[in-house]
């Protein structure tokens, strides 16, 4: 037995053994069982939370979020859109990326660039993701203005170098 349930102007899907105590939830987001989402707490439309999950109240999960089972997304936590969280990953007081991907297992203790890969405990950056979800060419720490295209799809990707807190921190945009 399933529920979708309507809430305002959304409607989403809650596992009848799924814990939702808040209403803003997009639409089209799904609940699965033994998942908490706790009063307070946001999530997008087009979302998939997995078994056992647990969004704390204040934390932000932006749209088309993969959440899988185990995931802990503490309060403080901002989650941008089009991003894979893998199986058991644990946020603490960050912010992920657009299209960041989240190894299973990995421990976030530092926020996390658009278009990042990261893995491990404590996590660390290893690549860079492209939009279909395919790993890019680019090395870990580009030059500025060095470019790849996806071998996937053919989309374009720029790296742009700023210098932060006394030290070079890398990001890569969408050409």
């Amino acid at each position: 037995m399933s529920a979708i349930v309507a809430s305002g102007k959304s409607s989403f899907f809650v596992h009848p053994l799924a814990l939702v105590d808040c209403d803003r939830i997009g639409d089209r987001t799904r609940v699965w069982a033994f998942a908490h989402v706790m009063s307070g707490a946001e999530v997008g439309a087009d979302c998939n939370i997995g078994e056992h999950a647990f969004i704390e109240t204040g934390a932000k999960v932006g749209n088309n979020v993969t959440v899988k089972n185990g995931v802990s997304i503490w309060s403080g936590i901002t989650v941008e859109d089009n991003v894979f969280l893998g199986p058991h990953c644990v946020l603490c007081g960050i912010i992920v990326g657009r299209y960041a991907f989240i190894g299973a297992g990995a421990v976030v203790i530092r926020s996390v660039p658009d278009f990042a890969l990261v893995v491990g405990n404590p996590a660390r950056q290893i690549g860079w993701m492209c939009v279909c979800a395919r790993s890019l060419s680019l090395p870990l720490v580009p030059q500025a203005g060095e470019s790849c295209m996806c071998q996937q799809c053919g989309r374009r990707y720029v790296a742009n170098v700023q210098a932060v807190d006394g030290s070079e921190r890398a990001e890569v945009a969408e050409q």
